[in-house]
Protein backbone atom coordinates (compact mmCIF):
# COMPACT_ATOMS: atom_id res chain seq x y z
CA UNK A 1 0.00 0.00 0.00
CA UNK A 2 2.81 2.30 1.14
CA UNK A 3 4.32 1.92 -2.61
CA UNK A 4 1.43 2.14 -4.30
CA UNK A 5 0.79 5.58 -2.25
CA UNK A 6 4.66 6.84 -3.44
CA UNK A 7 3.68 5.59 -7.03
CA UNK A 8 0.86 7.97 -7.20
CA UNK A 9 2.52 10.73 -5.53
CA UNK A 10 5.72 10.50 -8.27
CA UNK A 11 3.01 10.81 -10.91
CA UNK A 12 1.39 13.07 -10.55
CA UNK A 13 3.16 16.02 -11.49
CA UNK A 14 0.90 17.47 -14.23
CA UNK A 15 3.72 17.77 -16.59
CA UNK A 16 4.49 13.89 -16.28
CA UNK A 17 2.20 12.08 -19.18
CA UNK A 18 0.63 8.88 -19.63
CA UNK A 19 3.10 7.54 -21.84
CA UNK A 20 5.72 8.40 -19.73
CA UNK A 21 4.36 6.79 -16.78
CA UNK A 22 3.59 3.50 -18.73
CA UNK A 23 7.33 3.71 -20.76
CA UNK A 24 8.61 4.29 -17.28
CA UNK A 25 6.57 1.12 -15.42
CA UNK A 26 7.89 -1.48 -18.43
CA UNK A 27 11.42 0.02 -18.19
CA UNK A 28 11.22 -0.31 -14.13
CA UNK A 29 9.57 -3.99 -13.80
CA UNK A 30 10.06 -5.71 -17.65
CA UNK A 31 13.56 -4.10 -18.22
CA UNK A 32 12.13 -3.09 -21.51
CA UNK A 33 10.20 -0.43 -23.60
CA UNK A 34 6.70 -1.28 -23.86
CA UNK A 35 5.12 -2.02 -27.63
CA UNK A 36 2.97 1.03 -29.41
CA UNK A 37 0.05 -0.96 -28.53
CA UNK A 38 0.48 -1.34 -24.92
CA UNK A 39 1.38 2.32 -24.53
CA UNK A 40 -1.97 3.05 -25.78
CA UNK A 41 -3.98 0.55 -24.03
CA UNK A 42 -2.26 1.54 -20.43
CA UNK A 43 -2.02 5.42 -21.10
CA UNK A 44 -6.00 4.83 -21.20
CA UNK A 45 -6.13 3.00 -18.16
CA UNK A 46 -4.09 5.49 -16.35
CA UNK A 47 -6.07 8.26 -17.63
CA UNK A 48 -9.15 6.99 -16.21
CA UNK A 49 -7.82 6.55 -12.72
CA UNK A 50 -6.13 2.70 -12.88
CA UNK A 51 -2.92 2.95 -12.23
CA UNK A 52 -3.56 -0.84 -10.12
CA UNK A 53 -4.94 -2.55 -12.99
CA UNK A 54 -1.90 -1.32 -14.95
CA UNK A 55 0.63 -2.89 -12.31
CA UNK A 56 -1.50 -5.89 -12.54
CA UNK A 57 -1.78 -6.00 -15.83
CA UNK A 58 2.28 -6.25 -16.07
CA UNK A 59 2.76 -7.97 -13.00
CA UNK A 60 0.41 -10.78 -13.62
CA UNK A 61 1.92 -11.63 -17.40
CA UNK A 62 4.07 -14.58 -18.46
CA UNK A 63 6.78 -12.56 -18.86
CA UNK A 64 7.17 -10.75 -15.47
CA UNK A 65 6.68 -14.10 -14.25
CA UNK A 66 9.39 -15.79 -16.26
CA UNK A 67 12.07 -12.78 -15.82
CA UNK A 68 11.47 -12.22 -12.06
CA UNK A 69 9.36 -14.86 -9.66
CA UNK A 70 10.93 -17.86 -10.78
CA UNK A 71 14.78 -16.61 -10.85
CA UNK A 72 15.12 -14.02 -8.43
CA UNK A 73 17.21 -14.54 -5.30
CA UNK A 74 15.77 -14.47 -1.63
CA UNK A 75 14.28 -11.23 -0.69
CA UNK A 76 14.94 -9.59 -3.93
CA UNK A 77 11.91 -9.10 -4.99
CA UNK A 78 8.49 -7.91 -3.42
CA UNK A 79 4.68 -8.40 -5.73
CA UNK A 80 3.85 -4.82 -5.00
CA UNK A 81 0.32 -5.60 -5.39
CA UNK A 82 -0.32 -9.03 -3.84
CA UNK A 83 1.45 -8.30 -0.91
CA UNK A 84 -1.20 -6.52 0.68
CA UNK A 85 -4.25 -7.08 -1.61
CA UNK A 86 -4.42 -10.34 -2.63
CA UNK A 87 -6.65 -12.74 -0.50
CA UNK A 88 -4.48 -15.60 0.95
CA UNK A 89 -5.78 -19.18 2.65
CA UNK A 90 -3.10 -20.33 5.25
CA UNK A 91 -2.69 -24.02 6.63
CA UNK A 92 -0.98 -24.76 9.50
CA UNK A 93 0.52 -28.06 9.34
CA UNK A 94 0.86 -29.54 12.48
CA UNK A 95 3.25 -32.59 11.94
CA UNK A 96 1.08 -35.74 12.90
CA UNK A 97 -2.34 -34.46 12.34
CA UNK A 98 -3.35 -35.80 9.10
CA UNK A 99 -1.76 -32.94 7.26
CA UNK A 100 0.03 -34.76 4.36
CA UNK A 101 -3.38 -36.74 3.60
CA UNK A 102 -5.12 -33.20 3.39
CA UNK A 103 -2.13 -31.65 1.27
CA UNK A 104 -2.87 -34.28 -1.29
CA UNK A 105 -6.62 -33.88 -1.03
CA UNK A 106 -6.33 -29.75 -1.41
CA UNK A 107 -3.98 -30.35 -4.73
CA UNK A 108 -6.26 -32.94 -6.16
CA UNK A 109 -9.26 -30.39 -6.24
CA UNK A 110 -6.96 -26.95 -6.41
CA UNK A 111 -4.38 -27.75 -8.59
CA UNK A 112 -0.41 -27.90 -7.91
CA UNK A 113 0.13 -24.14 -8.68
CA UNK A 114 -2.85 -22.68 -6.20
CA UNK A 115 -1.01 -24.51 -3.63
CA UNK A 116 2.74 -24.61 -2.49
CA UNK A 117 4.65 -27.30 -2.24
CA UNK A 118 4.70 -29.04 1.27
CA UNK A 119 6.59 -28.71 4.58
CA UNK A 120 7.52 -24.80 3.68
CA UNK A 121 9.19 -22.75 6.17
CA UNK A 122 7.80 -18.81 5.20
CA UNK A 123 11.20 -17.60 6.26
CA UNK A 124 12.79 -19.87 3.95
CA UNK A 125 11.47 -18.44 0.57
CA UNK A 126 11.44 -15.05 -0.87
CA UNK A 127 8.57 -13.00 -0.84
CA UNK A 128 8.00 -12.82 -4.64
CA UNK A 129 8.09 -16.71 -4.29
CA UNK A 130 5.31 -17.04 -1.43
CA UNK A 131 2.70 -14.61 -2.77
CA UNK A 132 2.47 -16.90 -6.38
CA UNK A 133 0.12 -18.89 -4.43
CA UNK A 134 -3.41 -18.69 -2.96
CA UNK A 135 -2.88 -21.14 -0.50
CA UNK A 136 0.13 -21.44 2.14
CA UNK A 137 1.07 -25.15 3.65
CA UNK A 138 3.62 -25.77 5.85
CA UNK A 139 4.79 -25.80 9.06
CA UNK A 140 5.02 -22.49 10.65
CA UNK A 141 3.73 -20.94 13.33
CA UNK A 142 1.46 -17.92 13.94
CA UNK A 143 4.52 -15.58 14.75
CA UNK A 144 5.73 -16.50 11.44
CA UNK A 145 2.53 -15.82 9.34
CA UNK A 146 2.05 -12.57 10.93
CA UNK A 147 5.63 -10.90 10.38
CA UNK A 148 5.67 -12.06 6.89
CA UNK A 149 2.46 -12.38 5.37
CA UNK A 150 1.19 -8.91 4.73
CA UNK A 151 -1.88 -9.39 2.97
CA UNK A 152 -5.12 -7.60 4.69
CA UNK A 153 -7.34 -10.46 4.17
CA UNK A 154 -5.86 -13.74 5.26
CA UNK A 155 -7.32 -16.94 6.51
CA UNK A 156 -5.98 -19.24 9.20
CA UNK A 157 -6.92 -23.12 9.01
CA UNK A 158 -5.52 -26.13 11.27
CA UNK A 159 -6.30 -29.57 12.24
CA UNK A 160 -5.94 -30.91 15.81
CA UNK A 161 -5.00 -34.10 17.05
CA UNK A 162 -5.30 -35.32 20.56
CA UNK A 163 -1.64 -34.15 22.20
CA UNK A 164 -0.75 -37.49 23.57
CA UNK A 165 -1.90 -39.82 20.95
CA UNK A 166 0.22 -37.49 18.10
CA UNK A 167 3.36 -37.91 20.23
CA UNK A 168 2.82 -41.57 20.17
CA UNK A 169 2.74 -41.51 16.26
CA UNK A 170 5.45 -39.08 16.04
CA UNK A 171 7.32 -41.60 17.91
CA UNK A 172 6.52 -44.80 16.23
CA UNK A 173 6.52 -42.99 12.64
CA UNK A 174 10.29 -42.49 12.94
CA UNK A 175 11.22 -45.50 14.40
CA UNK A 176 9.31 -46.95 11.58
CA UNK A 177 12.07 -45.71 9.27
CA UNK A 178 15.00 -47.57 8.23
CA UNK A 179 17.82 -45.50 9.18
CA UNK A 180 19.93 -47.57 6.70
CA UNK A 181 17.82 -45.47 4.28
CA UNK A 182 17.99 -42.30 5.90
CA UNK A 183 19.78 -41.22 9.09
CA UNK A 184 18.00 -38.49 10.69
CA UNK A 185 18.80 -37.66 14.54
CA UNK A 186 15.05 -38.19 15.43
CA UNK A 187 15.21 -41.51 13.39
CA UNK A 188 17.94 -42.65 15.11
CA UNK A 189 16.71 -41.76 18.36
CA UNK A 190 13.86 -42.96 18.46
CA UNK A 191 15.44 -46.59 16.82
CA UNK A 192 17.71 -46.77 20.08
CA UNK A 193 15.27 -45.89 23.16
CA UNK A 194 12.32 -47.60 23.55
CA UNK A 195 9.23 -45.61 24.58
CA UNK A 196 9.37 -45.33 27.55
CA UNK A 197 12.93 -43.74 27.61
CA UNK A 198 12.26 -41.93 24.31
CA UNK A 199 9.87 -39.95 26.50
CA UNK A 200 11.33 -40.05 29.80
CA UNK A 201 14.67 -38.30 28.87
CA UNK A 202 14.85 -34.64 29.46
CA UNK A 203 17.45 -34.20 26.89
CA UNK A 204 15.44 -35.91 24.06
CA UNK A 205 12.27 -33.80 25.08
CA UNK A 206 14.31 -30.67 24.53
CA UNK A 207 16.20 -31.87 21.35
CA UNK A 208 12.82 -32.99 19.91
CA UNK A 209 10.84 -29.93 20.61
CA UNK A 210 8.64 -31.59 22.47
CA UNK A 211 7.31 -29.63 24.69
CA UNK A 212 3.93 -28.35 24.02
CA UNK A 213 4.35 -28.09 20.20
CA UNK A 214 0.95 -27.77 19.16
CA UNK A 215 0.96 -24.56 21.41
CA UNK A 216 4.08 -23.59 19.29
CA UNK A 217 2.30 -23.34 16.38
CA UNK A 218 -1.31 -22.15 17.33
CA UNK A 219 -0.20 -19.19 20.05
CA UNK A 220 3.18 -18.43 18.09
CA UNK A 221 6.85 -18.92 19.12
CA UNK A 222 6.96 -15.86 21.95
CA UNK A 223 4.18 -16.54 23.85
CA UNK A 224 4.86 -20.38 23.69
CA UNK A 225 8.83 -19.37 24.94
CA UNK A 226 7.69 -17.40 28.15
CA UNK A 227 5.32 -20.32 28.95
CA UNK A 228 7.56 -22.66 28.58
CA UNK A 229 9.86 -20.72 30.86
CA UNK A 230 7.28 -19.80 33.01
CA UNK A 231 6.45 -23.32 33.39
CA UNK A 232 9.76 -24.47 34.81
CA UNK A 233 9.17 -22.65 37.74
CA UNK A 234 5.77 -24.28 38.45
CA UNK A 235 6.67 -26.47 41.39
CA UNK A 236 3.08 -29.04 41.44
CA UNK A 237 -0.39 -30.14 39.30
CA UNK A 238 -1.83 -27.06 41.62
CA UNK A 239 0.20 -24.20 40.72
CA UNK A 240 0.09 -25.85 36.44
CA UNK A 241 -3.82 -25.63 36.76
CA UNK A 242 -3.91 -22.56 38.19
CA UNK A 243 -1.26 -21.07 35.26
CA UNK A 244 -3.37 -22.63 33.14
CA UNK A 245 -6.42 -21.11 34.14
CA UNK A 246 -5.48 -17.93 35.01
CA UNK A 247 -3.30 -16.92 32.09
CA UNK A 248 -3.40 -19.77 29.55
CA UNK A 249 -6.73 -20.39 28.53
CA UNK A 250 -8.51 -16.97 28.19
CA UNK A 251 -5.49 -15.90 25.65
CA UNK A 252 -5.81 -19.60 23.83
CA UNK A 253 -9.19 -18.99 23.02
CA UNK A 254 -8.72 -15.42 21.95
CA UNK A 255 -6.26 -16.77 19.50
CA UNK A 256 -8.43 -19.41 18.32
CA UNK A 257 -11.20 -17.44 17.45
CA UNK A 258 -8.90 -15.84 14.71
CA UNK A 259 -9.14 -19.22 12.98
CA UNK A 260 -11.80 -19.34 9.81
CA UNK A 261 -11.40 -23.38 10.22
CA UNK A 262 -10.37 -25.77 13.04
CA UNK A 263 -10.30 -29.82 11.60
CA UNK A 264 -10.23 -32.90 14.11
CA UNK A 265 -7.52 -35.60 12.79
CA UNK A 266 -9.94 -37.83 14.57
CA UNK A 267 -12.90 -36.72 12.67
CA UNK A 268 -10.81 -36.76 9.77
CA UNK A 269 -13.98 -36.95 6.90
CA UNK A 270 -16.33 -34.69 8.48
CA UNK A 271 -13.74 -32.02 9.48
CA UNK A 272 -12.22 -32.43 5.72
CA UNK A 273 -15.76 -32.20 4.30
CA UNK A 274 -16.47 -28.96 6.22
CA UNK A 275 -13.24 -27.79 5.29
CA UNK A 276 -13.69 -28.15 1.42
CA UNK A 277 -17.53 -26.22 1.66
CA UNK A 278 -15.44 -23.39 3.22
CA UNK A 279 -13.50 -23.18 0.57
CA UNK A 280 -16.50 -23.11 -1.66
CA UNK A 281 -14.38 -26.12 -3.68
CA UNK A 282 -16.61 -30.00 -4.55
CA UNK A 283 -15.24 -32.64 -2.33
CA UNK A 284 -12.36 -35.03 -4.17
CA UNK A 285 -12.78 -37.97 -1.91
CA UNK A 286 -10.48 -39.03 0.96
CA UNK A 287 -6.83 -39.11 0.54
CA UNK A 288 -4.92 -40.69 3.02
CA UNK A 289 -0.84 -40.92 3.06
CA UNK A 290 1.71 -41.36 5.39
CA UNK A 291 0.28 -43.55 7.88
CA UNK A 292 2.33 -45.70 9.61
CA UNK A 293 1.10 -48.75 9.42
CA UNK A 294 0.91 -48.45 5.63
CA UNK A 295 4.16 -46.90 5.26
CA UNK A 296 5.76 -49.96 6.88
CA UNK A 297 5.19 -51.80 3.82
CA UNK A 298 7.02 -49.12 1.49
CA UNK A 299 10.52 -48.99 0.87
CA UNK A 300 12.40 -46.97 3.19
CA UNK A 301 9.93 -48.31 5.98
CA UNK A 302 10.13 -51.36 8.24
CA UNK A 303 8.11 -53.38 10.69
CA UNK A 304 7.31 -52.49 14.17
CA UNK A 305 6.12 -53.80 17.50
CA UNK A 306 4.09 -51.12 19.22
CA UNK A 307 4.67 -51.40 23.15
CA UNK A 308 2.04 -51.37 26.16
CA UNK A 309 1.66 -47.57 27.03
CA UNK A 310 2.02 -48.23 30.78
CA UNK A 311 0.84 -45.03 33.25
CA UNK A 312 4.32 -43.94 33.48
CA UNK A 313 4.68 -43.36 29.97
CA UNK A 314 1.26 -41.80 29.60
CA UNK A 315 2.12 -39.48 32.84
CA UNK A 316 5.19 -38.42 30.76
CA UNK A 317 3.21 -37.52 28.03
CA UNK A 318 0.45 -35.74 29.20
CA UNK A 319 3.24 -33.15 31.68
CA UNK A 320 4.84 -32.30 27.99
CA UNK A 321 1.27 -32.04 26.28
CA UNK A 322 -0.66 -29.76 29.18
CA UNK A 323 -1.01 -26.76 26.80
CA UNK A 324 -1.55 -28.88 24.06
CA UNK A 325 -4.16 -29.79 26.45
CA UNK A 326 -6.01 -26.81 26.65
CA UNK A 327 -5.44 -25.99 22.66
CA UNK A 328 -7.09 -29.50 21.19
CA UNK A 329 -9.91 -29.32 24.35
CA UNK A 330 -10.78 -25.35 23.69
CA UNK A 331 -10.04 -26.35 19.61
CA UNK A 332 -12.66 -29.04 19.67
CA UNK A 333 -15.61 -27.02 21.09
CA UNK A 334 -15.05 -24.57 18.46
CA UNK A 335 -15.06 -27.44 15.70
CA UNK A 336 -18.15 -29.48 17.32
CA UNK A 337 -19.93 -25.81 16.92
CA UNK A 338 -19.20 -25.28 13.99
CA UNK A 339 -20.15 -28.60 12.48
CA UNK A 340 -23.74 -28.17 14.39
CA UNK A 341 -24.13 -25.12 12.81
CA UNK A 342 -22.75 -26.10 9.51
CA UNK A 343 -25.59 -29.18 9.26
CA UNK A 344 -28.34 -26.95 11.28
CA UNK A 345 -31.82 -26.59 8.65
CA UNK A 346 -33.60 -23.69 9.36
CA UNK A 347 -37.09 -24.55 7.58
CA UNK A 348 -38.64 -27.30 6.42
CA UNK A 349 -39.11 -28.63 3.33
CA UNK A 350 -35.45 -28.68 2.74
CA UNK A 351 -32.96 -30.94 0.42
CA UNK A 352 -29.79 -31.92 0.73
CA UNK A 353 -28.01 -31.79 -3.09
CA UNK A 354 -25.30 -34.59 -3.24
CA UNK A 355 -24.32 -33.41 -6.53
CA UNK A 356 -21.18 -31.34 -7.96
CA UNK A 357 -22.02 -28.06 -6.35
CA UNK A 358 -24.59 -29.20 -4.36
CA UNK A 359 -24.61 -28.78 0.00
CA UNK A 360 -24.15 -32.30 0.82
CA UNK A 361 -20.38 -30.74 2.50
CA UNK A 362 -22.58 -29.23 5.19
CA UNK A 363 -24.21 -32.56 6.05
CA UNK A 364 -22.13 -35.73 5.20
CA UNK A 365 -20.94 -37.42 8.60
CA UNK A 366 -18.62 -40.11 6.88
CA UNK A 367 -18.40 -42.87 4.38
CA UNK A 368 -18.63 -41.29 1.10
CA UNK A 369 -16.74 -40.95 -1.81
CA UNK A 370 -15.78 -37.75 -3.24
CA UNK A 371 -18.69 -35.41 -5.37
CA UNK A 372 -19.34 -36.56 -8.43
CA UNK A 373 -21.41 -34.43 -11.16
CA UNK A 374 -24.87 -36.43 -10.34
CA UNK A 375 -23.84 -37.24 -7.20
CA UNK A 376 -21.73 -39.07 -4.61
CA UNK A 377 -21.26 -42.78 -3.76
CA UNK A 378 -21.15 -44.33 -0.73
CA UNK A 379 -17.96 -46.11 0.38
CA UNK A 380 -17.44 -49.06 2.79
CA UNK A 381 -20.33 -50.84 4.74
CA UNK A 382 -21.67 -47.86 6.46
CA UNK A 383 -22.42 -44.25 5.73
CA UNK A 384 -24.18 -41.65 7.86
CA UNK A 385 -25.19 -38.25 7.20
CA UNK A 386 -26.11 -35.46 10.34
CA UNK A 387 -28.83 -32.87 10.37
CA UNK A 388 -30.05 -30.58 12.76
CA UNK A 389 -33.03 -28.93 13.20
CA UNK A 390 -33.22 -25.50 13.98
CA UNK A 391 -35.49 -24.35 17.27
CA UNK A 392 -38.11 -22.55 14.39
CA UNK A 393 -38.08 -25.60 12.05
CA UNK A 394 -40.75 -27.61 12.15
CA UNK A 395 -39.84 -31.42 12.41
CA UNK A 396 -40.22 -33.09 9.07
CA UNK A 397 -42.96 -36.26 8.71
CA UNK A 398 -41.29 -37.90 5.83
CA UNK A 399 -37.58 -38.16 4.16
CA UNK A 400 -37.60 -38.71 0.08
CA UNK A 401 -34.05 -40.23 -0.64
CA UNK A 402 -33.01 -40.41 -5.05
CA UNK A 403 -30.16 -42.94 -5.54
CA UNK A 404 -27.90 -45.04 -8.14
CA UNK A 405 -27.53 -48.65 -7.11
CA UNK A 406 -23.90 -50.50 -8.25
CA UNK A 407 -25.21 -53.40 -9.93
CA UNK A 408 -24.99 -55.18 -13.13
CA UNK A 409 -25.83 -58.69 -14.45
CA UNK A 410 -28.42 -58.39 -11.07
CA UNK A 411 -26.17 -58.65 -8.64
CA UNK A 412 -28.39 -57.44 -6.04
CA UNK A 413 -27.04 -54.63 -3.10
CA UNK A 414 -29.22 -54.43 0.26
CA UNK A 415 -29.85 -51.32 2.18
CA UNK A 416 -30.72 -50.58 5.77
CA UNK A 417 -31.78 -47.07 6.64
CA UNK A 418 -31.66 -46.00 9.86
CA UNK A 419 -32.48 -42.81 11.87
CA UNK A 420 -31.40 -42.18 15.13
CA UNK A 421 -29.97 -45.89 15.36
CA UNK A 422 -34.11 -47.03 14.48
CA UNK A 423 -34.65 -49.43 11.73
CA UNK A 424 -36.77 -47.43 8.97
CA UNK A 425 -36.54 -49.89 6.41
CA UNK A 426 -34.60 -52.45 4.54
CA UNK A 427 -34.93 -53.07 0.55
CA UNK A 428 -32.52 -55.44 -2.06
CA UNK A 429 -32.48 -53.86 -4.94
CA UNK A 430 -30.90 -54.98 -8.49
CA UNK A 431 -31.91 -52.09 -10.44
CA UNK A 432 -29.20 -49.20 -11.32
CA UNK A 433 -31.78 -46.43 -9.69
CA UNK A 434 -34.90 -46.05 -6.83
CA UNK A 435 -36.65 -43.60 -5.14
CA UNK A 436 -37.70 -44.10 -1.58
CA UNK A 437 -39.98 -42.54 0.68
CA UNK A 438 -39.97 -43.20 4.71
CA UNK A 439 -41.84 -41.79 7.48
CA UNK A 440 -39.81 -40.23 10.09
CA UNK A 441 -42.30 -38.66 12.24
CA UNK A 442 -41.47 -40.84 15.28
CA UNK A 443 -38.08 -41.11 14.88
CA UNK A 444 -36.78 -37.19 13.97
CA UNK A 445 -35.20 -35.23 16.76
CA UNK A 446 -33.10 -31.83 16.81
CA UNK A 447 -30.27 -33.55 16.18
CA UNK A 448 -30.69 -36.50 13.79
CA UNK A 449 -28.19 -38.62 12.06
CA UNK A 450 -28.97 -41.23 9.19
CA UNK A 451 -27.32 -44.16 8.55
CA UNK A 452 -27.14 -46.17 5.75
CA UNK A 453 -26.01 -49.92 5.98
CA UNK A 454 -24.88 -51.61 2.91
CA UNK A 455 -24.77 -55.23 3.67
CA UNK A 456 -23.25 -55.91 0.21
CA UNK A 457 -21.26 -53.53 -0.82
CA UNK A 458 -19.22 -54.19 -4.44
CA UNK A 459 -16.26 -52.88 -6.52
CA UNK A 460 -16.96 -51.79 -10.42
CA UNK A 461 -13.87 -54.06 -10.75
CA UNK A 462 -15.58 -57.40 -9.37
CA UNK A 463 -18.53 -56.91 -11.10
CA UNK A 464 -16.29 -56.66 -14.45
CA UNK A 465 -17.43 -52.97 -15.25
CA UNK A 466 -14.06 -51.40 -14.88
CA UNK A 467 -10.82 -51.18 -12.83
CA UNK A 468 -12.17 -49.10 -9.99
CA UNK A 469 -11.69 -51.47 -6.65
CA UNK A 470 -13.71 -48.77 -4.19
CA UNK A 471 -16.23 -50.85 -2.09
CA UNK A 472 -19.28 -49.06 -3.51
CA UNK A 473 -22.78 -48.75 -2.71
CA UNK A 474 -25.49 -46.40 -2.92
CA UNK A 475 -25.44 -43.43 -4.65
CA UNK A 476 -27.03 -40.52 -3.20
CA UNK A 477 -28.35 -37.75 -5.57
CA UNK A 478 -30.42 -36.08 -3.30
CA UNK A 479 -32.68 -36.01 0.07
CA UNK A 480 -35.94 -34.09 0.76
CA UNK A 481 -37.16 -33.49 4.01
CA UNK A 482 -40.97 -32.64 4.01
CA UNK A 483 -43.99 -32.83 6.06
Amino acid sequence: MILLKNIKKLFSNKTYSEEKMVKDIYTALLRRLPEPDAVEYCSKMIADGRLCEVLNFILESDEFNRAYLEGTEPFSLIHPVDMVYKPVDIFIHIPKAAGTSLYSMLVRAFGERYITPPFIRLSSKPPSWVYRYNLLFGHFDYDEIMLLIMQQNKRLFTFLRDPVKRLISTYYYWQSQDTKVKSLDELLIANKLNIKEFFTDQDVIEKMHFFNEITRYVIGFGAWKEWKERYKSLKNKDEIGRFIEDEVRGKVRERLKEFTFIGLQEDFERSTRALFYVLGKDYPGIVRTNVTSENMNKWGFKKIEREEITPEVRDALENITRLDRVIYDEGKKIYLDFVRKLSEISAIPFSIDFSSGGNSGRFIAKGFCGVEPWGTWSSGKEAAIAFNLAETAEKPKFMKLYFNILTRNSYSQTFEFYLNDKLLDKKTYNVEYDELKLDISNYAKRENILTIKMLNAVSPKALGINEDTRELGIGLVKVELFR
